[in-house]
């Protein structure tokens, strides 16, 4: 394939005449040979890898967040449990102590200070 483009270049730099129509299609097959891969190198270089990484950007990041606020969520419920637990152990006043937590403040709780 690259030869006979290859030998069509030579003749149109050369100066080379083709001696026949036999060479001349060998030159457009070739030429035509190397445009068709570099239309399908340029398509993937600047068309469908740039979508590819907007869509999974778009689509994948979003879901990573998504899957992050979950997590962040599932780990507050359980801290406000076992802080409950542990107010109910202690014998403290539960109502005080997580609402201070649940707030984003400070509460004294046994003489350490919990923070939310």
């Amino acid at each position: 394939r690259m030869v006979a483009a290859g030998m069509g270049t030579l003749m149109l730099l050369g100066g080379l005449r083709p001696k026949g129509i036999a060479d001349c299609i060998k030159v457009a097959v070739g030429i035509g040979q190397t445009l068709r891969e570099s239309a399908i190198v340029f398509y993937k270089e600047h068309m469908a890898e740039p979508v590819l990484g907007i869509y999974q950007e778009l689509f994948q990041t979003s879901h990573e967040a998504y899957e992050w606020r979950e997590q962040a969520r599932v780990s507050k419920e359980s801290l406000k449990r076992m802080l409950t637990a542990f107010v109910k152990d202690r014998g403290l006043d539960k109502v005080h102590a997580v609402a201070a937590v649940s707030e984003g403040g400070k509460a004294a709780v046994g003489g350490a200070a919990v923070e939310g």
